[in-house]
């Protein structure tokens, strides 16, 4: 499931598959000419390694990135139309950030693809942490994480299809999905889905943590 595009917006700065793969995904990012940023390897640089200020049509693709000061990808401030594929991530605490801000209803736009992404060892969390939008995380590989997974807050759709979740070691963080700052009474009307993933090693389920639809 692929949202369609959005037209163009202002400016920009700047492998592991899974079982169950889900097939014939374009990328989010179609309409229109899209800006690419990849084929490239970025480390311990000032702020986030690929950051999305208001702009549509992006896709990241073949990226190695670890290290950073702030997040590895940030795409804020009603930025939409994003694919981030075939990227490597390790060694890094705040992964990916889809939306800054609990406030910013705009973001209630973006449309986020993550496909084909392996997220390695020493990761922390956000790996994304969404807010508002549509986001579609599909066929990734996760590969041990410190705290959590996957993450949202204000009622973000996301559909997770085709990913292989392995736990970490530590008995208190198995948590694949994390609902930031948010009761069960909210909570449990999001739209969260999860279809044909595979969880190794005992991390908690999306069937078992949300409401699954």
């Amino acid at each position: 499931m692929v949202p369609a595009s959005p037209s163009n917006s202002s400016s920009m700065s700047s492998s592991t598959t899974s079982t169950s793969m889900i097939s014939n995904l374009p990328p989010v990012a179609t309409s229109g000419t899209p800006k690419i940023i990849g084929g490239f390897e970025l480390e311990a640089t000032v702020m986030a390694s690929a950051y999305i200020f208001g702009s549509s049509n992006v896709w990241i693709d073949h990226l190695s990135m670890s290290n950073c000061v702030d997040g590895l990808i940030d795409a804020i401030s009603g930025s939409t139309a994003i694919t981030i594929s075939n990227c490597h991530l390790t060694r890094h605490n705040d992964v990916i950030l889809l939306g800054a801000s609990d406030s910013f209803a705009e973001d209630t736009k973006m449309q986020v693809t993550l496909a084909y992404n392996h997220f390695g060892r020493g990761l922390v969390q956000r790996m994304p942490r969404c807010r508002w939008g549509f986001f579609h995380v599909v066929n990734n590989d996760y590969t041990h994480w410190i705290m959590y997974a996957i993450g949202g807050s204000q009622h973000p759709t996301i559909i997770s299809q085709g990913n292989r979740f392995v736990g970490p070691p530590n008995q208190g963080a198995k948590e694949v999905t994390h609902r930031v700052n948010a009761p069960e009474s909210i909570w449990k009307n999001w739209n969260w889905i999860s279809e044909g993933n595979l969880f190794k090693n005992g991390p908690s389920s999306w069937s078992q943590e949300l409401n699954f639809m």
